[in-house]
């Protein structure tokens, strides 16, 4: 028993063991066993940060948790990204003993992709978003919203061309040339896309959301589908109201306008519009 002159040396001591059996009790769920043999899971998969200390070249997201590291040298898994899955494989503790298990993949048995695209006839290009993105569109350009947020998450608009070319990162989209702005202490991106006699100005801000990294992984895939259409206007869209042809344009088949004419959207939900002169 701890008597008057050495209570303070046994406080410490039932301190000590109590530290003690709590990180052996921490220790003990954290080596909970994997389950053995072949598994069946499923998730989103998104790519990985690259790591020298841990396996893992993707992440299976269940809703917007963080599963498992997925890696496989037999399904080339980048095919699949940003698709909602079906794995077959087998579990493994990481090589960082810090990070979540590995999943080695031996098999897709199922992939549904999680993308849905639009042709925004407004501004002759189409792309595609996460299917659970949100239209809006104004007199300046298109704005999509993430589920669950009235902030936009990416904006597109056309604007003419400046004297100087912008500044930024060099970088090209679907083939044309572009520049990339990054304000690193908002995560806000901007880019800029030289077309003939005007530019597509895209921007992306996460508005400090707690799924940013998702939103920017997102974002990335967004720029790499965008695609131009073949009678893309170099002209900045004009508001006149002119008369043009009055021909239907847009809708599921993208039906483009002639030269010298912009698409007046005027139904939003099936981004259907007539034919009107620049």
């Amino acid at each position: 028993m701890c008597n008057v002159f050495s209570s303070r040396s046994c406080i410490y001591f039932l301190l000590a063991l109590s530290l003690s059996f709590l990180t052996s009790c921490f220790n003990e769920i954290e080596r909970l066993p994997l389950p053995e043999g072949v598994q069946i899971i499923s998730g989103v998969v998104r790519p990985a940060k690259l790591s020298l200390v841990r396996r893992g070249t993707h992440i299976l997201y269940q809703d917007t948790l963080q599963h498992v590291y997925l890696e496989s040298t037999i399904v080339n898994l980048a095919q699949h990204e940003n698709s909602l899955v079906s794995l077959s494989g087998i579990y493994e503790m990481n090589s960082d003993s810090n990070s979540l298990p590995v999943f080695v993949v031996e098999s897709i048995l199922e992939s549904e992709d999680t993308t849905k695209e639009w042709k925004l006839s407004i501004l002759d290009v189409t792309v595609k978003t996460p299917v659970d993105w949100e239209r809006h569109q104004s007199f300046g350009g298109v704005h999509f919203t993430a589920s669950g947020s009235s902030q936009a998450v990416v904006s597109l608009s056309r604007e003419p061309l400046e004297e100087e070319v912008p500044s930024g990162e060099s970088i090209a989209i679907s083939g044309k040339p572009a520049f990339r702005q990054i304000d690193e202490a908002l995560g806000v991106q901007t880019v800029f896309v030289l077309l003939e006699n005007d530019m597509l100005v895209l921007t992306f801000n996460p508005n400090k959301s707690v799924n940013e990294e998702i939103l920017r992984i997102q974002w990335t895939k967004l720029l790499s589908t965008l695609s131009f259409s073949l009678q893309s206007s170099s002209s900045v869209i004009s508001g006149s109201g002119s008369s043009g042809n009055g021909a239907p344009c847009g809708g599921p088949a993208g039906l483009l306008c002639p030269t010298g004419e912009y698409c007046e959207v005027t139904d939003f939900k099936e981004d259907i519009g007539s034919c009107k002169k620049i």
